[in-house]
């Protein structure tokens, strides 16, 4: 809706400004220009509003539309009252849109006028799409505009001008650029880092000195120097650490985004969900306005889908059943957002139904074999509850559209531990599931805790840190052949991190052996449910880290998510927790996890979409980089074919009605030229009559959805099959 916003006043202004040039204009060829701009204004503002379900504004831009039409076809030619009626029109949309649902009957009224005017029947139908009452309205205003027209007198005078709108106190900016501004502000992180180094360093010098000082009684001639250099420099140090950080929050709030804006979608998901399913259940959001990174937003879209639809599906039971038991018919879930110390957010997602099946879990989990019937019966109901993350366990007798708690599951898990999260289950039998959820606030800075292992250093993320402590060899025991400690009461698995990563002491040797003479620390760590002990030479400090992927060429290392460069220069690698822990368990690494062969790790699949209106354009793009792949965007015919001669994609996905160069016609470039003339086009549109579907297939399209009747899983479907 906000990127519907933003178009639509640029269209309304592009209009009012297009139907005065055009009204004044006496040449026949600046006419046609005009006309045409005017003609696709109105056809983009259609579309778009079909996007986010304005039924109103649709409805008059189709008109609209058809009037052009006639126009061009020069079945109808502009009089003073017609350019009254499109001032109106526009002007009848701008108020709408500005949220003054007070002017609806003036949008009814102009749309019945100007479908009179084109002789278009049942305009007052196709406008709103609305129920009996405002059917009602719209017939008795088109009564009173038919009136109006034939009564000269009662014709209402040609509208003013309407007042021009200040200037806009936002800009629009393409979040690649904002992305870029971030990136560059953090590298100066290293250099608030270095420069801490260098007085560090500095300070050791002075310290040195003063103590040979004091011991020999004799002051160096250089101390002078040195106590004012370093006081200079922690001065300096100090402002622009300070500069720095404020510049760096300054940057970071630019790509913070509310969780409203994700939350926004999920209250008619769950009407839609619990309606079809006979259920009555209410959602209630608390912390929305909590802000974070956009691009976690953006990730966090399917597992926040999921998670709501098992609660519906699986989790809530039915009104009679609630009844039956003692709870209310209306079954709620709520959504807790709160910020957690540091640079972390909380999540909780909880439902009030029937709570996990455990037993059936167990039973599912045994069946596929992830675990065997002697292990399930030694595990509690927590490790238990963890299961359902596996791909494959669900606790639904059937597979249906919201089929959960499976690999959906899965999903959930992987995407939120993808992006530094863990998420784990409270699980209430009879009164219902909790799921919580820890995520950082941004993507690319967090705090972290450096430590050391066989004389290498590596960082852990803090916000899976538990706790620190010194472990004694007498602190040791041994249960199954593997090393554990007692912490708060429970058995921890203990792991040497050297060990784990096969690192080489310093003499050469591997190290084989968890079991030491000295006492060591160790960092408890953990991932969703699951927690280990990870035993190091050294816990050194926690310090602000910016972390960088590994490259095109490394796309994934077992138990390392990236590096970060500390001020020393010295780069040290990000330990992935969650592997880690697998690691530890002896279950071997998820292909996801291994390596540059599977699947998962092969490059994302790059598509190019075709589309001249920016709401159309954002809502597809967002929905497949959601879904994983690389999305190029190009605003007509012409540029996607630009782009197509330079880049090399897997797929296009383009509109039909586009300036310079149209859909069909770009397909069929696409079809002649011998370089291109493989890639899969799919035809996403608004013309659905059947001669239009059957010239984008004469063109070579491989598919055509019609955009009134969109569905995302449809246009993932098509893809799949294509690609």
């Amino acid at each position: 809706m906000d990127a519907f916003q933003i178009e639509a006043k640029e269209r309304i202004e592009s209009m009012f400004l297009n139907l005065d040039a055009l009204e004044k204009s006496t040449g026949v060829e600046n006419k046609q220009k005009l006309l045409e701009v005017i003609f696709r204004e109105a056809h983009s503002l259609k579309g778009a509003a079909r996007s986010v379900n304005i039924g109103p504004v649709e409805g008059l831009c189709q008109i609209m539309e058809s009037l052009f039409s006639t126009v061009k076809d020069g079945n109808t030619d502009f009089s003073p009252q017609l350019f009254d009626m499109l001032h109106q029109a526009v002007a009848a949309i701008d108020q709408y849109l500005a949220g003054d649902h007070s002017g609806s009957s003036d949008l009814i009224a102009i749309t019945q006028k100007l479908g009179q005017a084109v002789g278009v029947s049942g305009a007052a139908d196709v406008s709103l799409d609305a129920g009996a009452t405002e059917q009602k309205q719209i017939k008795a205003a088109a009564k009173e505009t038919v009136a109006a027209t034939a009564d000269p007198k009662a014709q209402t005078p040609p509208p003013q001008s309407p007042p021009r709108p200040p200037l806009s106190d936002t800009v629009r900016i393409k979040t690649a650029k904002l992305d870029r501004l971030l990136l560059k502000t953090e590298e100066l992180i290293p250099v608030k880092q270095i420069l801490t180094q260098h007085q560090e360093q500095l300070k050791q010098v002075r310290d040195t000195l003063k103590s040979w000082a004091k011991k020999t009684g004799q002051t160096p001639p250089v101390m002078a120097g040195i106590v004012e250099m370093t006081a200079a420099l922690e001065q300096n140090s100090r402002l622009f650490g300070a500069m720095i950080d404020d510049l760096l929050e300054e940057v970071k709030q630019t790509a913070l985004l509310p969780f409203e804006s994700l939350f926004a979608v999920l209250p008619r998901m769950v009407r839609d969900i619990s309606r079809a399913q006979g259920k009555i259940v209410d959602i209630e959001f608390f912390g929305q306005n909590i802000e974070i990174d956009k691009r976690i937003l953006e990730i966090l879209k399917d597992p926040f889908i999921h998670l709501i639809r098992n609660a519906v599906d699986h989790g809530i039971e039915t009104p009679e059943t609630r009844t039956r038991i003692e709870k209310p018919e209306q079954a709620v879930i709520r959504i807790h957002v709160a910020q957690s110390q540091g640079n972390t957010v909380e999540i909780s997602v909880a439902d009030d139904g029937r709570g996990l099946d455990i037993s059936r879990i167990k039973e599912t989990a045994v069946k596929k074999g992830i675990a065997s019937t002697e292990q399930i019966q030694t595990i509690d109901d927590a490790e238990a509850a963890m299961l359902i993350f596996h791909s494959g366990v669900s606790t639904s007798p059937m597979i249906t559209e919201l089929s959960g708690r499976g690999l959906g599951m899965a999903i959930v898990k992987e995407k939120i531990e993808g992006i530094g999260g863990r998420i784990s289950i409270e699980n209430l039998p009879e009164r219902g599931t909790i799921f919580r959820i820890l995520l950082p606030i941004t993507l690319s800075t967090f705090r972290g805790t450096l430590i050391c292992a066989s004389g290498h250093y590596f960082i852990i993320p803090t916000a899976h840190v538990i706790h620190i402590l010194m472990i004694a060899p007498e602190d040791i025991k041994s249960t199954e052949n593997r090393p554990i400690i007692i912490f708060k009461g429970t058995p921890v698995s203990l792991v040497d991190l050297a060990v784990i990563l096969n690192l080489p002491r310093t003499n050469g040797e591997t190290v084989k052996s968890t079991h030491r003479k000295t006492a060591h620390p160790a960092l408890m760590v953990s991932s969703g449910a699951e927690t280990i002990a990870v035993m190091a030479d050294a816990v050194i400090s926690e310090q602000e880290v910016l972390v960088k992927n590994l490259g095109k060429q490394i796309r994934r290392v077992p138990n390392i998510s990236g590096a970060t460069i500390l001020g020393t220069g010295r780069v040290v690698p990000v330990i992935h927790v969650a592997d880690l822990i697998r690691t530890a368990a002896g279950s071997a690494p998820s292909p996801r996890l291994t390596g540059v062969m599977s699947q998962e790790a092969a490059p994302a699949k790059t598509l190019l979409i075709v589309e001249d209106s920016f709401t159309s354009r954002t809502l597809l793009k967002n929905i497949l980089e959601a879904t994983g792949y690389d999305v190029y965007t190009a605003i007509d015919g012409q540029d996607g074919f630009d782009q197509l001669k330079s880049k090399t994609f897997d797929a296009v996905i383009s509109d039909i009605q586009m300036p310079r160069m149209d859909g069909i016609t770009l397909t069929r470039r696409i079809r002649s030229d011998k370089e291109l003339m493989a890639i899969p086009v799919i035809l996403v549109t608004s013309l659905d009559a059947r001669q239009d579907r059957e010239l984008g297939m004469e063109a070579g399209a491989n598919a055509y959805i019609v955009k009134s009747s969109f569905d995302q899983s449809n246009l993932l479907e098509v893809l799949e099959r294509l690609l």
